[in-house]
Formats: C-alpha cells, sequence, structure tokens
C-alpha cells in the first residue's frame, strides 16, 4: 500500500511539471535578432517553420502583424495564435502551386486562431488541411479568395469568415467516430460553402449565416452521403443567381434541417432543398420564388417528415406533389420579421409558437418558427412594431364617388384602415381630419364631399 501512494504522488509530479513545461513562443514576419526558444517579441522567430518545429504539446506559438508565405505542420496539441485576420496574413501562392498541398497541415487537439488565409483566386490555394485531426478548433479566421479554405474531420469551426471561395468547408471521412461542430461562421459568396463527403461522424452546422449574391452554381451546403447532419438555426440569404440550377441545400441520409431561415430574392424555379432520400425537415422559413423542397421519388416514405414550416410566396412547398401528412401543420403567412436582415419575431407572428411541439424554446415553451426558435435558438422579447404603411394606392374618380383602393397588409396584427382627409399635402392625422375606418382595402367616398 506504501509503495502504491509514493507512486501515485510521483504520478500527480510528473502531471504537474508536464503543466508547467508549456512554453509560449513567438514569431514575428522580418524580425531581425531571432533567438531560440523564441519565447519574447525581441527575440521571435522570423518564420513560422522556426517556431513550430521545436514546439511541443501544449506550447502555443503567437503570431504578430505580418505576411506570412512558407508552408508548415501544426504539431499535436499546439495552439497557433494570429494577431487578427485584419494583420496577420498567411499568403497562400506557395500553396497555389499544388491545388492539393495545404499551407497549414493540423494534427490532434490542436488550434489555429486570428490568421487570414488569403490566396488570389478561387481557382488556386488551399488553406488548411486536418484530415487526420480530431478535437482541434478553428476560430476567429478569415479563408479568402483561394480554391479550398479548410480540408478537415472532426475539427471544428467558430467564428470564422469564407469568403470568395471555391469550397470554404471540406468535411472528409477519415476516423470512425467524433464530431465536428460548425458554429457562428459567415459563407459569403462562396460556390460551395460546405462539403460533406461520406463522414461517419456527425456534423453539427449551426448558427450560421449564409450569403451569396451573383454566384454561378451556389450551394451553401453539399451532403454527399453519411453522417446525418444536423444542420440548425441557422440564415441562407440568396441575393442573385446568373443561371438556374443554384440549391441551398443539397441534401441526403436523414438530414436533420431545423429551425432555419431560407429567403431568395431570385424567381428560379430551383430547390431550396434538394434530396434523394428521407430527410427531416421541420420548423423553418422558406421565403422567395423558389420550390422549398424537391423530392426525388425514393425519398418519399414513412420516414419523410416535412412539417411546421412555414411558406411565405414561395413557388411550391413540394416538387413533384407530395400528399404530405403532416400538411395541416404547415403555415403560408407573412413571418412578420423585424426587418429584412433582422429575422427576430415580432410580437403578433404567426410563426410563434407554431414549431413541432416536441421541440421546446430556451424558455420552455413550444419552438417558434425560424432561426431564433429551438433550443439553439434565443430568448428574447417579442417587439410589437407599428404595421408597414398600406401601398399600391389608387384614387379613381367616377361620375359620383370617389373610389380609394390600396394593397392589403399582410401582417396578422391589422386590425383595420383609418382614413383622414385634408386639404394640403401634409396630412395632419388628428380627431378633426378622421374620415372613417375600414376592414377591407376599398372605400367609396361620395363626391360631393369634397369642395
Amino acid at each position: 500500500m506504501k509503495n502504491n501512494k509514493i507512486f501515485f504522488l510521483l504520478l500527480i509530479f510528473i502531471l504537474l511539471q508536464s503543466n508547467t513545461l508549456s512554453t509560449i513562443r513567438y514569431v514575428k514576419a522580418g524580425n531581425p535578432t531571432p533567438v531560440a526558444p523564441y519565447t519574447s517579441w525581441a527575440t521571435a522567430a522570423d518564420s513560422i517553420w522556426k517556431a513550430l518545429r521545436i514546439s511541443v504539446n501544449g506550447d502555443t506559438v503567437f503570431l504578430g502583424n505580418g505576411i506570412y508565405t512558407e508552408t508548415d505542420t501544426l504539431p499535436y496539441g499546439v495552439s497557433l495564435i494570429g494577431s487578427g485576420i485584419d494583420s496577420c496574413i498567411w499568403d497562400l501562392s506557395k500553396s497555389s502551386i499544388d491545388p492539393f498541398r495545404a499551407a497549414l497541415i493540423m494534427d490532434n487537439y490542436s488550434v489555429v486562431e486570428g490568421i487570414h488565409f488569403k490566396g488570389t483566386s478561387i481557382t488556386r490555394g488551399y488553406g488548411l488541411r486536418a484530415w487526420y485531426a480530431d478535437k482541434s478548433l478553428i476560430k476567429n479566421c478569415k479563408f479568402s479568395n483561394c480554391y479550398w479554405g479548410a480540408s478537415v474531420q472532426a475539427t471544428d469551426f467558430t467564428n470564422n469568415v469564407f469568403e470568395n471561395m471555391n469550397i470554404g468547408i471540406i468535411s472528409l471521412s477519415r476516423i470512425s467516430g467524433g464530431a465536428s461542430y460548425i458554429a457562428d461562421n459567415r459563407f459569403i459568396n462562396c460556390y460551395t460553402s460546405i462539403n460533406i463527403d461520406p463522414a461517419p461522424y456527425k456534423n453539427y452546422i449551426r448558427n450560421n449565416y449564409f450569403y451569396a449574391d451573383n454566384v454561378s452554381n451556389p450551394t451553401f451546403i453539399e451532403h454527399i452521403s453519411g453522417g446525418q447532419p444536423e444542420i440548425n438555426n441557422n440564415a441562407f440569404i440568396l441575393a442573385r443567381a446568373n443561371n438556374s440550377s443554384q440549391k441551398f441545400i443539397d441534401a441526403h441520409n436523414g438530414d436533420l434541417i431545423q429551425n432555419n431561415v431560407f429567403i431568395t430574392l431570385t424567381n428560379k424555379s430551383t430547390p431550396f432543398i434538394l434530396t434523394e432520400d428521407p430527410i427531416i425537415s421541420k420548423n423553418n422559413h422558406f421565403e422567395g420564388l423558389m420550390d422549398a423542397h424537391h423530392l426525388y421519388f425514393q425519398a418519399i416514405g414513412p420516414q419523410l417528415v416535412i412539417r411546421n414550416n412555414n411558406y411565405w410566396n414561395t413557388r411550391l412547398l413540394y416538387y413533384p406533389s407530395y400528399n404530405n401528412p403532416y400538411r395541416d401543420t404547415e403555415l403560408q403567412q407573412d413571418p412578420m420579421f423585424i426587418d429584412s436582415t433582422d429575422f427576430h419575431l415580432q410580437k403578433y407572428s404567426p410563426l410563434i409558437d407554431r414549431g413541432d411541439s416536441s421541440v421546446l424554446d430556451k424558455d420552455g415553451s413550444i419552438s417558434d418558427i425560424g432561426v431564433y426558435g429551438g433550443p439553439l435558438g434565443e430568448s428574447y422579447v417579442y417587439i410589437d412594431k407599428a404595421p408597414r404603411a398600406p401601398v399600391g394606392l389608387a384614387v379613381t374618380l367616377n361620375a359620383d364617388t370617389v373610389l380609394l383602393k390600396w394593397r392589403k397588409n399582410t401582417e396578422s396584427d391589422i386590425r383595420k384602415y383609418q382614413i383622414y382627409t385634408d386639404s394640403t399635402t401634409n396630412v395632419t392625422t388628428d380627431t378633426n381630419r378622421y374620415l372613417t375606418s375600414v376592414n377591407d382595402t376599398l372605400l367609396k367616398i361620395p363626391k360631393s364631399y369634397f369642395s
């Protein structure tokens, strides 16, 4: 027993010693006075490679402002922290020579933060590879103007920006376990934002913002097969497209697509969601002249669940026509967002508490439909905004009447319209100028009323 105690105390001592051996190193582009082991800014290495080649598990390497042009491997358990995406630039010109040569290769339990991996063209450059890296993290980075941003497996992404890319993230299958969390990132004008190759592990795609404007054939998420990713609480916006072959999500194999917002400003007869297999699509909002769900014949069956979604000005809910057993849970109403860029719901929105009853909001109520509903959404106060001003006013003068007609508001909290008259351009809406109120969008006024 005494020897066991000695061994236990020795083990604790070794663990404590290993923690105290972690080293912080520094790299500063062009530093004229590099001195190993590079433990101060004055003696910082003048290249990333010099600092990484002597770094071991637990070490942290800080990158100063500047432009770095090398290709390196990040060792197991080492953190590489840049000074920020505006001033710490990793030039991908070397990796563009070989399209499958990454500027940086990651190992297990490593971290990359605060670096801008920058190329010159979407046909050249490869930022980061983590094919065999489990439980690694990429955060607060930017990838722009290159062919591949990051090709990874079981690696997490938080608060990164992917802009003007051929493919932002490629999630590959190299190990049989683990999970990849892709959360709170921004994907701007990528041909494919996230590509999920056959993967036995889970991909959790949460709280991201996807945007494309005038991009050829944009696909926000392309799932090849395997893994059954969970796609929750994301906003997908397509402003313009220069052809008709885009789709928001190419889904497969039981994907869970829940509490997202899909909006297009185009009028293309192409799908928000295209699937060859049964999927679960619920608590989503679809808006704009595209087909919400394009279903291959093999996708239609008992495992296909499409319910509690809202469709606003969409071309079709399902293509081809589908006798959805959950059809009575589906809505087609104005969502009453705060505005065109803020997808919080107003106080009287018909999407409040209209999601699948098995999914709860953070406050314990039934999930709202949309990006802020569900357990990954937000608890917030619903703002009671005034209705939008009526539009489309037309005035017709007849023999004995003046006919007023306008376009009906679509908000669910419209109760009536009040009409005021005045002899000046700037009407004052007080009781002296009040004429009448109507529930309709048509009003006939006797011509004799007017002087």
